[in-house]
């Protein structure tokens, strides 16, 4: 079967798998397509996104334990350890 960079875009109705394939293909892109220009850009967009969605509102003592759901690529997730004592990951698959 062939996978139409337009089916990757579009998506094909069935998330689990549209996403598989996008990380199959592109990880990085699909993630993050407008900032995807360089590994440099990649992890900075994480930094701009993770201070401007996630602990905005939110006082850490740098004690805090981190738990990210669907964590993929760990973009936001390799971004907590100054914040927090600890940070893991757990990712879920299957129905």
């Amino acid at each position: 079967m062939v996978i139409e960079q337009q089916d990757l875009l579009d998506g094909t109705g069935d998330m689990e798998r549209d996403w598989d394939l996008r990380a199959r293909s592109n990880a990085r892109y699909y993630i993050e397509c407008a900032n995807f220009v360089t590994e440099q850009k990649f992890d900075e967009s994480g930094r701009n996104d993770l201070a401007a969605f996630v602990v905005r509102d939110i006082d850490l003592d740098g004690e805090a334990v981190v738990l990210e759901i669907g964590c993929g690529l760990g973009r936001l997730l390799n971004l907590w350890p100054p914040r927090s004592r600890r940070s893991m990951e757990s990712m879920f698959r299957g129905r």
